[in-house]
């Protein structure tokens, strides 16, 4: 792989489009990155370090999406880390990614290390920190609403420089 990687939750339609316009209007790089709530490589355990033989991790997650069914999800509402301009909807339950997470962290599967305990959440907005009125403006913005069926997991490889995302794999989970 030319650049670390991670393992994620796709976000399918309508809440995909939904997420991205949230995005767009925000106004950041991350407006650029598939919506999705990423299951290893930020939190919890950090990215796949680049080098890393895609074959290793791709029968590694194919192997965990075997086990693993799929399951549906809402979202709750916006949320952001304190002292951060990073702004997030975590979902309702998260049991599920815990699941999923910790497959992933026991896998052959090398991790770099985070900084962060794991947080299942869909980002909306990375950048500096902003104003207290942005803040209310950005958490008081419509959440996608109804349940969603998650049934993919997908290995991305992100250049940090640019936010250029490759889709290096993507498999569905047990029916």
């Amino acid at each position: 792989m030319p650049y670390n990687a991670f393992v994620v939750a796709d976000i399918p339609e309508p809440h995909k489009s939904a997420i991205q316009a949230i995005r767009a209007q925000l106004k950041t790089a991350t407006a650029k990155l598939p919506v999705e709530i990423t299951l290893a490589g930020s939190s919890g355990i950090g990215p796949i370090p680049e080098g890393t033989d895609i074959g290793l991790v791709r029968d590694e997650v194919e192997r965990i999406a075997k086990s693993a069914a799929a399951f549906r999800m809402e979202f709750a509402e916006i949320s952001h880390f304190p002292d951060s301009g990073v702004f997030f909807i975590p979902p309702k339950e998260r049991r599920p990614f815990d699941s999923l997470h910790a497959s992933l962290a026991s896998s052959r599967i090398p991790f770099s290390k985070s900084p962060f305990p794991y947080s299942p959440h869909c980002t909306l907005r990375i950048g500096p920190k902003v104003e207290q009125s942005l803040t209310e403006h950005i958490r008081s913005m419509p959440v996608p609403r109804g349940e969603i069926l998650l049934d993919s997991i997908s290995i991305y490889s992100l250049d940090n420089s640019t936010f250029a995302v490759t889709l290096l794999h993507s498999v569905k989970l047990r029916v």
